[in-house]
């Protein structure tokens, strides 16, 4: 493989993002916490260090810049759980949600394991 767009994991992170910027366009427009912010810059992470990571020649590399995604799903877990608590989104949204950000986690997680 020699294309990182070639990936499942980045490929349903992708989507994920797509998913997740659809969501938050029914966030208030006055997010006082910057919680939107916050959602925003972990969800775009975890593609773009996939991307990063895949460019790198060495292993190590490869697996380190796939730890920072797995750390930037972690963080937008974080950040969706708080949105839902904040009843900024619905359950059927944050259960969908968790559900794939799981699934972000056990490929990142092969990969790392590898």
């Amino acid at each position: 493989m020699q294309d990182f767009r070639e990936l499942k994991v980045w490929k349903k992170s992708r989507f994920l993002l797509l998913e997740v910027f659809e969501i938050l366009e029914t966030f208030p427009k006055h997010d006082f916490i910057g919680l939107t912010c916050q959602i925003r810059n972990s969800c775009i992470a975890i593609p773009a260090n996939i991307a990063r990571g895949f460019s790198r020649k060495e292993q190590d590399e490869l697996v380190h810049f796939f730890q920072i995604s797995m750390a930037s799903v972690n963080k937008l877990e974080n950040y969706l759980r708080r949105a839902y608590h904040l009843r900024l989104m619905n359950n059927s949204n944050y259960q969908h949600l968790k559900r794939e950000t799981a699934e972000i986690m056990s490929l990142l997680g092969a990969w790392v394991q590898h």
